[in-house]
């Protein structure tokens, strides 16, 4: 009699336990599935989602510098920074994973990558460069050439002023 008694005031905590683990399962189940935890998207790429990436790294291969293994940022521009960096060691884990190279192609382009990482000269010793040059993976200043040329033909194309004209910096930077 007394299991009875022991079973029945048991059997609510029973059902109550089932009732707890599904309500768990169902927080785990919705957390697993919510934007705010995961972002992106999962699954197979479509047909056109894989030809998209295909011509991703059709690009990759066409700015491939063979010496130093790095990519051109720009098409046919012999330059990159340390994002264009990351973005290509991105980009060669998804073309090892989408089948675009094999193995071997995957292992030498990375051993190219990392050694240049290894050996990369650094600004004041300490940092990374703004901007290296993919064919000798030498420290550049191509982007500082850009914003110079651009700020001159600002400059000459109308947008000075005579307190402008007489300030010396300027005067260098137009004459060169």
């Amino acid at each position: 009699m007394q299991r009875l008694v022991v079973l029945l005031l048991a059997m609510p905590l029973l059902f109550s336990c089932g009732t707890i683990v599904q309500g768990v399962g169902s927080g785990v189940d919705a957390i697993n599935s919510s934007q705010t935890f995961r972002q992106g998207r999962y699954g197979e790429l479509t047909e056109q989602e894989l030809a998209w990436a295909s011509t991703a790294w059709k690009y990759v291969e066409n700015n491939t510098q063979l010496q130093t293994g790095l990519v051109n940022g720009i098409d046919n521009y012999p330059s990159t920074n340390m994002s264009g960096i990351a973005d290509y060691l991105f980009a060669l884990l998804a073309a090892k994973e989408f089948e675009f190279i094999s193995n071997k192609q995957y292992d030498e382009r990375l051993t190219l990558v990392l050694a240049f990482l290894n050996d990369m000269n650094l600004s004041m010793g300490q940092i990374p460069h703004k901007v290296y040059h993919t064919q000798t993976g030498q420290m550049t200043d191509y982007g500082l050439q850009l914003e110079t040329s651009a700020g001159r033909r600002l400059i000459q194309g109308g947008y000075s002023s005579p307190s402008l004209s007489s300030n010396s910096t300027l005067q260098n930077l137009l004459n060169t």
